[in-house]
């Protein structure tokens, strides 16, 4: 059986698609994808956030990125309604 999920469940992100963060071991890795994880009940259990950033010309993708990370290590946030 499926649970169908109702797009309104999912949580205003803290940090939306564009955000820059610098961390200190990589160059600017900027956000560019959230995901969300529900249970078989449609619970909402877990918030990821993808990253990329450039390393020897190629473009390198992160999963898995904990918020206080982009936290610690915030640029910029883009503004509402601005096209990522």
């Amino acid at each position: 059986m499926s649970v169908q999920i109702d797009p309104s469940q999912f949580p205003k992100p803290r940090f939306p698609v564009g955000t820059v963060y610098r961390p200190r071991n990589r160059g600017e890795c900027t956000v560019c994808n959230i995901l969300y994880t529900f249970d078989d009940t449609g619970k909402l259990i877990k918030v990821r956030y993808e990253a990329t950033f450039m390393h020897a010309g190629q473009r390198v993708r992160m999963y898995d990125i904990p918020e206080d990370r982009i936290e610690k290590y915030l640029v910029s946030v883009p503004e509402p309604g601005a096209q990522a």
